[in-house]
């Protein structure tokens, strides 16, 4: 009965081994081993390089190309420098749109009349107030007059604040009486020619011309 029973285990045991083998050997049997091409490359391979290089025809396909004929292109810089010097050429349109063109003045058309009548007007040196500039007026026109010249002749060397000591303004006339009492005026050197006309003159119309110290005949 025992040899039966290891008989049997015996065979059960071949019999297993055998569907074992025969198992291994259908799973072999069953993997597709790659195919070589003539030159000895898979198809696995020659996948990978078919890819790769499509991918380069695609890169140099994007390359734009260059035309050596024609002249180069700008820069996108200095095309953007052009189209700012175009803004700033005539005609260009302003900020409605329109067009404005360049439009020539007449410089005489702008510039303002002389004040008065053709005479010279002494504008105010630094510091000088209006009334010291009136005065020297007064006093170029009563040169004017006394010289018979034109008034445009005469330039204005000095104009000087000066308080008189009495009525006299500095230049008292023989003979006359004055008041004594302190005036303020001015002391206003004029030049025409080499010569210099010295006036002293009080704060109103009047303007005497002094010579050596007396008033001129």
């Amino acid at each position: 009965m025992q040899m039966q029973l290891k008989e049997m285990k015996a065979k059960f045991s071949l019999v297993t081994l055998l569907l074992l083998a025969l198992l291994v050997a259908a799973c072999s049997s069953g993997e597709v081993e790659p195919t070589a091409n003539d030159d000895g490359a898979t198809s696995d391979e020659n996948n990978a390089l078919t890819e790769i290089d499509v991918t380069e025809d695609a890169i140099i396909d994007d390359v734009p190309e260059v035309d050596s004929s024609g002249p180069a292109s700008l820069p996108v810089a200095e095309q953007a420098g052009e189209e700012g010097d175009d803004a700033a050429q005539p005609n260009a349109p302003n900020s409605e749109g329109e067009a404005v063109s360049p439009v020539t003045v007449n410089l005489s058309d702008i510039t303002p009349d002389a004040e008065g009548d053709g005479e010279n007007v002494v504008q105010p040196a630094p510091g000088v107030p209006d009334l010291g500039v009136k005065m020297a007026n007064t006093a170029m026109q009563e040169l004017a007059k006394r010289l018979n010249i034109d008034i445009s002749e005469i330039d204005v060397t000095l104009i000087e604040e000066r308080e008189w000591s009495d009525g006299s303004l500095g230049c008292p006339q023989e003979g006359y009486m004055y008041t004594q009492a302190l005036v303020p005026g001015y002391y206003i050197l004029l030049t025409t020619g080499d010569t210099e006309y010295a006036f002293h003159t009080d704060s109103g119309n009047l303007a005497i011309l002094c010579v050596d110290g007396a008033p001129a005949p």
